[in-house]
């Protein structure tokens, strides 16, 4: 495996000044996160203000053990592709997340920390008490990837349907679903 990347980018506000230096940053963390199971999705802006999708996914189709256990965690091919759906979700993911897709063919988001952060910290319990996030509504920390002075939590792809991200529901209004 390779070295850590170096992460010169200034995440102590909500937002990076740039969102060029951020898609730039994860562009070239592509083979180190390759390397540790997770494949980033490419996007091609054709305009500024409103990116549209090259490709969301692994050119192979997930296996049977691929389904997730978390109710949102999509897991499929690419009927997403073009869809308003995907590129509001990388609107919002223009900054300290990006999406991915694991070896089993789940979707992911994984969201830069700085280690030290109230952030960290917390991702940091969810992470180590697992077992409470699904019986309190909580989207679950699959895993923690450190980088030097940073680190990276990686939770499932949270995606209702195909109702545009404005549409999905909020966890209390899918409490009844996500339950057990």
């Amino acid at each position: 495996m390779s070295d850590f990347p170096k992460i010169t980018i200034d995440i102590s506000g909500c937002l990076f000044d740039s969102t060029k230096e951020c898609s730039e940053m994860f562009d070239g963390m592509r083979d180190w996160f390759a390397e540790r199971g997770y494949i980033l999705y490419t996007f091609v802006n054709n305009e500024v203000s409103f990116p549209t999708l090259e490709a969301d996914t692994l050119t192979m189709e997930p296996s049977d053990i691929a389904q997730s256990p978390f109710l949102y965690a999509y897991v499929g091919g690419n009927e997403f592709a073009g869809y308003p759906t995907v590129r509001q979700l990388r609107l919002l993911c223009q900054h300290r997340v990006v999406l991915a897709q694991d070896r089993r063919g789940a979707h992911v988001a994984i969201k830069l920390m700085k280690k030290g952060s109230d952030e960290y910290r917390i991702a940091q319990f969810l992470f180590e008490k697992r077992d409470i996030t699904s019986s309190h509504c909580i989207i679950p920390v699959l895993e923690i990837k450190d980088c030097e002075d940073h680190a990276f939590m990686v939770m499932p792809r949270y995606i209702y349907s195909h109702q545009s991200v404005n549409e999905t529901p909020s966890v209390n209004e899918t409490n009844g679903f996500t339950t057990p």
